[in-house]
């Protein structure tokens, strides 16, 4: 046997923990939103146009959490045109309904780009959101609980 008994529920915490990291930042908007609020410097405003826009309500049998996506689009100061999605950096889940109410398909609205990196722009200028503290903090606590169930199995399999 290759692995002991211990060092198979540790490969197996640390899988759950990885896949876990990489559902929750990877797979949701979470990466994107932390990317860009830490690569970015949005100090040149100007007009965008709101495209599209889509509300999803909470699904499912436990009532997934509402979605709000806006598709907007605007050309940069140095006459790059511009299609983004991103309203602010609490998350497309954040006040999803009210968001949603706020801007419609044909408003002009104004929108924050970085002149460097057009690419990176929101329609509303916030801090991250609690979401994103969030979503570290679940994979924290899963990987705490999986790592004392792993130390437990540990100390049970020795005694």
């Amino acid at each position: 046997m290759i692995f002991s008994k211990s060092r198979k529920v540790l490969c197996y915490t640390l899988i759950a923990f990885l896949l876990g990291v990489i559902f929750r930042v990877f797979l949701t908007d979470t990466y994107t939103i932390l990317y860009q609020w830490s690569n970015s410097e949005l100090s040149e405003s100007t007009e965008a146009n709101i495209n599209r826009k889509k509300y999803s309500p909470g699904a499912g049998a436990r009532g997934g959490p509402a979605r709000c996506k806006i598709w907007y689009y605007f050309v940069s100061k140095d006459g790059k045109f511009i299609e983004s999605n991103l309203v602010n950096y609490l998350g497309n889940r954040h006040n999803a309904k009210d968001t949603c109410k706020k801007y419609n398909v044909g408003d002009v609205v104004e929108t924050f780009y970085d002149p460097n990196n057009p690419n990176f722009s929101v329609l509303e200028l916030t801090g991250i959101g609690e979401r994103i503290y969030e979503d570290f903090i679940i994979i924290f606590v899963f990987t705490f609980g999986a790592l004392i169930w792993s130390l437990v199995a540990i100390k049970n399999r020795k005694s």
